[in-house]
Formats: C-alpha cells, structure tokens, sequence
C-alpha cells in the first residue's frame, strides 16, 4: 500500500486538527470559512498551475495553503476574508518567485499582508490540542527533517524570553499551542526552507531572533512576520553557507 507523500500527509494532519477545533468552536463558525479558504485557495492554484504546465496538476500544496488560512484566521474576520487572504496566498506564491522556487510562505505572506492592509486578525482556532499538535507534528517534522529547524528555533525562542523576563515562561507556556502549531506546521515548510541542516538551524535561530524583537512592536505579527523575514535570509544563508 502507498503511503501518503509528504503533501497528502500535511493536509490530512491539518484536518485532523480542524475537526478537533471544529470540535471546540462549533461547526457553524468554523466550517464556512474553511470551506472558502480551501476552495478558494485549491481553485485558484489548479488554475494558474494549468496556464504555466498546460496540464491539470492536483493542487495539494494550494489545499495546504488554504487549510492554513483558514485555521489562522479569526473567526470574527467578515465571510469575505478567508476568500481574499486564501486568494492572495496562492497569486503571490505563482508571482513572487527566484530560481524556479517560493520565496516566500504563501499562507503567512497572505496573512500578514490581509492583516495590514485589512485588518483581518489571526485567531488561531485550530490550535486547541497541543497533544495533537505535537503527535502530527513530529511526524511532519521528521518526515521533511524539518527537527533542524524547529528544536532551534524552540530553544532560543524561549531563551530568549526567559533571559529578558518579558513574560513568565511557565511549563504551559512550552505547550503553548499556537506556538507548537506555527513551529510544527509552519516553520518547517521545505519549498521555503535551506535544503542543508547547518542552513536550517541558522535559519530557525535567525526567526527565533526576529520573533522577539518582533514581540514588542508588532505583537500579533510575532510569529508570522518573522517566519517571512526568515524566507529572505534563507535565500543568503544558502549563499553564505553552502552545506
């Protein structure tokens, strides 16, 4: 029997945990807004994946993107939002690219940028299971080595904020669920990553870094704006180190 690839993985992972905020949140709040992300996100993706390769590819990475929109988003955000954020994910992601590959997250490019220019808040509502999070996590963890990233990007991250005191770093708070979810399923997007594990560990330090000056200023962009500073840096880490 065929095991699922690393995309089939992702997005049966991710909706695992949407039924188990479903779950939390109600099924009336949640499932319209993923349901227009998704739908939004995979149609939109099929087609311009159609007019660049002449032929019809199964979206699975815009499924995965329009799960991540729609688990992200605030389920106060107007109908219209998850469509917008969903759409500009995807056109962004076919538009801004270096050397035939994704310079940035599409989900968290999209996102960030709805959210500034928008408004539209993250609410996180899927993150309601830090076991769950934890169990899929790891297995999407290791099956991209995404461990190169993720364990250092965790420990400097709370590092940091333990040395500055900037909030109390508790035993909950290392089983933050917003913090696992964006660590596990976020961060270790390989389209967007270094390809090498010396890359990857500066890579998941240097958005640890940008994550806590980023509290400060930009709180509720805290975790998603670094991880886009982290897509540049990427590009010259890999320059800088070749292995």
């Amino acid at each position: 029997m065929r095991l699922p690839d690393i995309y089939e993985q992702m997005i049966i992972s991710l909706l695992i945990l949407a039924v188990s905020g479903m779950y939390q949140n109600g099924l009336d709040n949640t499932v319209p807004q993923l349901s227009l992300a998704v739908a939004t996100a995979a149609l939109l993706d099929l087609f311009l994946k159609r007019l660049k390769l002449k032929r019809f590819v199964v979206p699975k990475s815009g499924i995965i993107t329009g799960l991540l929109v729609g688990m992200v988003l605030n389920l106060t955000s107007p109908w219209y939002a998850a469509i917008v954020t969903a759409a500009a994910a995807i056109a962004l992601k076919h538009l801004i690219i270096y050397k035939g590959r994704n310079v940035f997250n599409p989900a968290s490019l999209g996102l960030v940028l709805c959210g500034f220019v928008f408004g539209f808040g993250g609410g996180w509502w899927s993150s309601s299971n830090p076991a769950l999070i934890i169990i899929l996590g790891i297995l999407v963890m290791y099956r991209v080595k995404g461990y190169y990233m993720v364990v250092p990007y965790l420990v400097l991250f709370f590092l940091l904020f333990t040395i500055s005191k900037s909030f109390a770093v508790t035993a909950d708070s290392f089983l933050n669920p917003i913090i696992l979810f964006f660590s596990f399923f976020m961060l270790t997007e390989h389209k967007t990553a270094p390809h090498f594990a010396m890359q990857r560990v500066i890579y998941g330090s240097v958005i640890a870094v940008f994550a806590f000056v980023l509290f400060y200023y930009l709180p509720a962009y805290f975790l998603l704006l670094p991880l886009l500073i982290g897509n540049i840096c990427g590009l010259v880490i890999e320059q800088l180190i070749k292995k």
